[in-house]
């Protein structure tokens, strides 16, 4: 026949089967685990990603040019910072731009023109 444990003994049976329960878990997650890490991708730093596109930036400045021309050299690089009154840019004249030039400092215009300053400053003497 069979014969029915003490209370006292239901405690210590109940604390091993629940340590039991724990270490079989403990075992299966980290047979589990090592399945993962087997199969896991390489790592980050082993893969290479190769990308192809086209950047554009959306700022435009616009640079006014006195005289219409062709830009033949360009001193800085695209996002170079520069100061006020730098040379960024070297341009040659279009042919009717350098007519007009010459037209206006014609050797005759700059003798009219010497002519009215030398009048200009006799008459700032005179008041002075």
């Amino acid at each position: 026949m069979w014969m029915k444990a003490p209370r006292d003994l239901d405690l210590p049976v109940k604390r091993a089967g629940r340590l039991f329960a724990l270490i079989l878990a403990f075992v299966v997650a980290f047979t589990w685990m090592r399945e993962v890490v087997r199969a896991a991708p390489p790592a980050p730093s082993d893969q290479q990603i190769i990308l192809s596109g086209q950047l554009a930036c959306s700022l435009k400045r616009t640079v006014p040019m006195p005289f219409p021309g062709v830009i033949l050299s360009v001193a800085v690089k695209i996002g170079q910072k520069v100061e006020a009154g730098e040379v960024v840019a070297r341009y040659g004249l279009s042919p009717e731009a350098s007519l007009e030039i010459s037209r206006r400092i014609s050797p005759t215009i700059v003798k009219k023109l010497e002519m009215k300053l030398a009048e200009m400053e006799k008459i700032c003497t005179i008041f002075r």
